[in-house]
């Protein structure tokens, strides 16, 4: 198949990798005669190469065209890795183009499993009707040579709320919004103790702002933002501590509060890698526990991974969309927001930040604790 170079490319031998020897270069417009497609060396989110007719390597980056499928390359024959890679790949450049211009609400690495083992990946579109889901239903994509199954299904946009709760609840000083307390760390550098739960549980007030605030730090002067367990306007209520660092970003929806005095709380000393996690998917151990202020405990399973998704805040007051979130096969419910979610191993995986009535999302603790440098949590390396 004969394709466009859209930047410099070089032109690369032996493997498809920038490690190996350059044995000449592509102009934008030029034109290459491609074979099949692998995968190589990721660069810049592009994990995707392709073996030209002249047996050289050329990043898929370097290519214009995408919406294309070359007959040897047969996706159900890769790795389980590697097909997990292309996943990731479409979802990271193409899911916000799902949810502006095909009305998706979400999108995402879903699981296939059989008997309790993984045997296949799927890229998960969802729609909120079933109007635009027949307008845009598909089983497969075609991307840079490969036909990718997919599943498309009716789920709502997820929603973050919260409701009156119990014991283990949170909330700002004067503020009615609550949400679960999380977890509870300590950092490794200073051995002050620290809650983690959701920025938009304990920081309503700034979102709503106009404009609103997606990130707050508050190094010192912390007296005026307080925050309460149990939830403000629950009996027993008291200040537990202040608001110290905390984002709702494109990755992460979390806020650190630096505790002055002891809370009702689940506390765990270490959380698994995201890494770590898809090789535990991958052999079987899907299986999580969710700590909810309002739905208790939980056991339920992972079914997808990297879900793009929007999420509406404050009913509709705004509309965020989060990447990189874990899909849950079960809805958890008003006021499990900063839920606390563990592995079969008993280890943090990441926070509630969400449901659509059908499923629940979850933040990577990964995401959660890069956003609270210098603190150093579970002696995270950042």
């Amino acid at each position: 198949m004969k394709v466009t170079v859209c930047k410099y490319l070089n032109i690369r031998s032996g493997n498809p990798s920038v490690n190996t020897p350059i044995v000449g270069y592509l102009s934008p417009n030029d034109t290459i005669e491609i074979s099949s497609a692998l995968i190589g060396q990721t660069i810049d989110g592009n994990s995707i190469w392709y073996m030209g007719a002249d047996r050289n390597y050329y990043w898929s980056g370097g290519i214009l065209e995408w919406n294309f499928v070359l007959n040897d390359n047969k996706f159900e024959t890769l790795s389980m890795s590697d097909r997990q890679k292309i996943i990731f790949e479409y979802i990271s450049f193409y899911a916000e183009h799902w949810i502006l211009n095909h009305k998706s609400t979400g999108m995402g690495c879903g699981l296939t499993f059989a008997e309790g083992t993984l045997i296949g990946y799927h890229i998960n579109i969802q729609f909120e009707n079933e109007l635009t889901k027949q307008t845009h239903s598909t089983d497969v994509i075609s991307y840079k040579g490969f036909l990718i199954p997919a599943v498309t299904e009716i789920v709502n946009i997820a929603k973050a709320s919260s409701t009156p709760l119990p014991d283990y609840s949170v909330s700002a000083q004067g503020d009615h919004y609550q949400g679960t307390v999380g977890f509870v760390a300590e950092d490794g550098n200073t051995g002050k103790s620290y809650l983690i739960t959701n920025y938009h549980v304990l920081c309503k007030n700034f979102l709503t702002e106009n404009p609103p605030r997606y990130t707050v730090s508050f190094p010192s002067n912390l007296s005026s933002y307080k925050i309460n367990q149990p939830a403000y306007g629950m009996p027993n209520n008291r200040i537990v501590g202040y608001i110290q660092k905390g984002a709702l970003d494109y990755y992460s929806d979390s806020v650190c509060v630096l505790l002055t005095q002891s809370i009702n709380q689940f506390s765990y000393m270490d959380y698994v890698p995201y890494a770590q996690l898809a090789i535990d998917i991958e052999a079987g151990n899907n299986i999580v526990t969710v700590f909810g202020a309002i739905s208790g405990i939980q056991t339920t399973t992972i079914v997808g991974l990297n879900n793009t998704q929007p999420i509406n805040y404050y009913n509709g007051f705004i509309i965020h969309t989060i990447h990189h979130l874990i899909r849950l096969n079960k809805a958890t419910r008003e006021g499990d927001s900063g839920s606390v979610v563990l592995n079969h191993d008993q280890k943090i995986i990441g926070l509630i930040v969400a449901n659509d009535n059908t499923y629940s999302y979850v933040v990577l603790i990964e995401n959660i604790l890069s956003q609270f440098n210098p603190i150093k949590l579970f002696n995270y390396e950042f």
